[in-house]
């Protein structure tokens, strides 16, 4: 078990990441990096699955605008012929099926904070900043004013899920739809210890 602060009380923080409180999550062993180009190959050739940008041939990538759709990204392009690059273009739906067949799962809001703190998330050689990453839980804009303290896990329900990392600020957080996917958003998974 552990201890870790989440939130931030900056005043520059946005709402949806204030205040900041102490929680304690469980024992819980998360990826050291995001699952990889070369793991989710083998998750496909194993199954045949074809992820929600592969169908819709369309997915979202980093440019001057946010939000501006490119067709035809796909997460093997992304990987640009590297099978130990992070794999991207994956939405959390797709990544539920991942996790399934592999018998892993994604980790909490609280567990991925506990990481960041404690073991320290790398992309490459970067530090959290370059990848949003899935988490299990719900968005809740109210997250961090919950009185839940030991294995927070957001609400039962909802209609985005967190994702995590992504910027500078450890504390980042965003509200994304489980079925879009794009360049900068990856996953990490957990087994229990």
């Amino acid at each position: 078990m552990g201890r870790v602060v989440m939130g931030s009380d900056a005043d520059d923080a946005p709402d949806d990441e204030r205040p900041s409180r102490t929680v304690t999550v469980g024992s819980m062993a998360v990826s050291a990096k995001p699952v990889t180009v070369a793991q989710w190959t083998a998750f496909v050739e194993a199954t045949g699955y074809r992820s929600i940008a592969e169908v819709e041939r369309s997915s979202f990538r980093r440019c001057v605008e946010p939000g501006d759709p490119i067709g035809a990204l796909d997460w093997w392009a992304a990987g640009q012929g590297t099978p130990d690059a992070p794999v991207v273009h994956v939405s959390w739906l797709d990544v539920f099926e991942f996790c399934r067949w592999a018998g892993v799962r994604l980790p909490t809001e609280a567990e991925w904070a506990w990481t960041a703190a404690n073991e320290a998330l790398f992309v490459g050689n970067a530090v959290v900043g370059e990848l949003w990453q899935w988490c299990d839980d719900w968005y809740s804009p109210d997250f961090f004013r919950d009185e839940q303290r030991v294995n927070p896990t957001g609400p039962t329900a909802g209609t985005h899920r967190v994702a995590r990392g992504g910027s500078e600020r450890v504390t980042a957080r965003a509200a994304v739809l489980a079925d879009l996917s794009a360049a900068d958003l990856g996953f990490r998974v957990v087994r229990r210890r």
